[in-house]
């Protein structure tokens, strides 16, 4: 299996070659008001309101979408409401031999 190295910030995370897409798309900077700017065509483009890092290593910019952190805990918890009963299954306790 090829394997590709992928850095996320700090962490090094090998990854299967197969499943890393890579699109490729060329184009140029320009400015927008005092901003440099690069257009990212639709079939690249994240989800609306998406909050993204930019990050530059070398002569290169890397945009990803932002972390989770711990803000979105509640959402996820909400989502797990309707598999969980909130019931205990009662508790039999069995005979040991020490």
């Amino acid at each position: 299996m090829t394997l590709r190295r992928a850095n996320r910030r700090d962490n090094v995370t090998l990854l299967p070659l197969e499943i890393v897409m890579r699109k490729v798309f060329h184009t140029s900077q320009f400015m927008a008001g005092n901003s440099p700017a690069v257009r990212i065509p639709v079939s690249m483009a994240f989800p609306k309101q998406t909050k993204l890092v930019v990050i530059r290593e070398g002569n290169r910019l890397i945009v990803e979408p932002e972390e989770d952190s711990l803000e979105s805990l509640p959402a996820l918890f909400a989502a797990l409401r309707p598999q969980h009963t909130g019931e205990r299954p009662e508790f039999v306790e069995t005979e040991r031999s020490w």
